[in-house]
């Protein structure tokens, strides 16, 4: 075998090794998401039905302040879009089940898949692409989880809100047009509450949730 035909499978073989090395990274990677998406998954589950702890009720009426968000917002940023489209799914499915256990006066609007599902997973995929826009644009990954904090609840409130009054024709309660009040006022305070709470939170636990998956990533 002449000195080129051994270059030549000498550069095969290189090139063998780094496609299999890289198919092996890549296969670790997602492998590491999806674990990832099943932790962020089982705390959105941990708040949903902890009291007060994802929801926190107040009021005679018991209306609830919602912090199950943060985690999906979070898990949006640091996974991507696609698995906080996820994360927002396992959000809305886990809010019908939990407003038709509790039977707080909310069941009249959440037991919609429309109001609680399809918001949540628009949520999801809205803020991790917030993210990564906001990472390209200024460069600054804890402004960025902030930006996508407040923008991914103000989503929520208003595709909430809006998908309440859309389809509340075909919601299997008939709430009333006083008590539809009631909760779009409740919502929209709660809304409130909730962007300040995200603008906080979620920089915070987000950069150090970011930090601990580079390690992780290089274990």
């Amino acid at each position: 075998m002449c000195s080129c035909e051994k270059l030549y499978g000498a550069c095969l073989f290189r090139i063998y090794l780094g496609t299999a090395a890289g198919g092996i990274i890549l296969e670790r990677k997602q492998m590491l998401k999806l674990t990832q998406t099943a932790l962020f998954a089982a705390i959105i589950i941990f708040m949903t039905f902890v009291p007060y702890v994802g929801y926190i009720a107040y009021g005679p009426a018991s209306f609830s302040i919602t912090t199950v968000q943060i985690p999906v917002i979070i898990g949006a940023c640091v996974l991507g879009p696609l698995y906080g489209g996820v994360l927002g799914l396992v959000w809305g499915v886990t809010s019908i089940f939990k407003s038709m256990i509790i039977g707080t006066i909310e069941v009249a609007i959440f037991t919609n898949p429309l109001v609680s599902v399809l918001p949540r997973v628009i949520v999801g995929v809205f803020a991790g692409w917030l993210f990564i826009w906001f990472c390209r644009l200024i460069k600054k990954p804890l402004v960025s989880f902030g930006i996508a904090g407040v923008l991914g609840t103000l989503t929520n409130t208003v595709l909430v809100l809006t998908a309440a009054n859309i389809f509340d024709k075909i919601n299997p309660f008939d709430i009333g047009v006083m008590l539809k009040t009631i909760l779009n006022t409740a919502i929209s305070i709660n809304g409130v509450v909730e962007v300040a709470a995200c603008a906080v939170l979620v920089p915070v636990i987000g950069m150090a949730v970011r930090k601990a998956q580079r390690r992780m990533s290089k274990v």
